[in-house]
């Protein structure tokens, strides 16, 4: 009987203390933590300019002006402006029938009255270069002529740098915050990157736009940029508006 009950009173004892250590447990796994955002901002001047360029195939006295053959005197053009080979990209190629002929079956094409539309991507150190590059447009059928946007060479380094700025501030804020309770700061427990935004870099409202047919047809209704230029001054570019976020958990001492 009695080994009864020592062996009851040791199961109790057993069950108290293991309460006890699930109890020390759960206060100790609520940390008393605060949780800051940081925000950091800066303007940079770009210095780099996408210009898009808009290339159409057209027939001059009966011959087809295939789009191959202005991409080269585009091409050309770029190199002696100091322009490299590989900052004039294709974008996009299309292609339609330029005019449907009947043989008594049905309807077919000739090959040379399929025209190709080509869309090009060229990137620029300024918007001189802009009026440049399409000052003549001999050899060249440009139905449409934009700026896209503007960017930024630096502008990773830029955003590491907004980062650290945010995280730093961060840091203050809590510091300042918890002082205002009497308590101290701790170390960090989690760190948020919200990531770098450019808030000016959305499409750019300003392009040039070109009547159909080459140079040397066009009408005069149409809207030339060499002549444009010559009137309007080139465009300033807009500064780049970067902004970081950063949020951060920290422990309180």
């Amino acid at each position: 009987m009695k080994t009864t009950h020592f062996i009851l009173a040791a199961c109790i004892s057993a069950a108290f203390l293991t309460s006890c250590n699930q109890s020390q447990t759960t206060v100790q796994t609520k940390e008393r933590t605060i949780e800051v955002s940081g925000t950091a901002e800066k303007e940079v001047v770009p210095d780099e300019v996408y210009f898009t360029i808009t290339l159409q195939e057209y027939k001059k006295n009966g011959k087809k002006i295939n789009l191959a053959d202005m991409e080269k005197i585009l091409l050309d053009r770029a190199l002696k402006m100091d322009i490299k080979k590989e900052d004039l990209k294709l974008d996009n190629l299309t292609a339609y029938s330029y005019n449907y002929y009947y043989y008594g079956y049905g309807y077919s094409r000739k090959r040379d009255d399929v025209m190709a539309t080509g869309t090009y991507r060229v990137k620029l150190k300024d918007t001189e270069q802009m009026d440049k590059l399409l000052e003549n447009n001999e050899g060249l059928n440009v139905t449409y002529a934009y700026l896209s946007n503007f960017a930024c060479s630096k502008k990773e380094k830029y955003n590491e740098e907004l980062r650290e700025k945010a995280l730093k501030i961060t840091k203050e804020k809590a510091t300042k915050l918890l002082a205002a309770v009497g308590a101290e700061l701790g170390e960090v427990i989690s760190i948020t990157d919200g990531g770098v935004v450019n808030s000016n870099n959305s499409y750019y409202p300003y392009g040039y736009y070109y009547g159909y047919g080459p140079a040397e047809e066009r009408s005069a209704n149409s809207v030339d940029m060499a002549s444009a230029s010559k009137s309007e001054p080139a465009v300033s570019p807009r500064n780049l508006k970067l902004r970081a976020e950063m949020k951060v958990v920290y422990r309180i001492k």
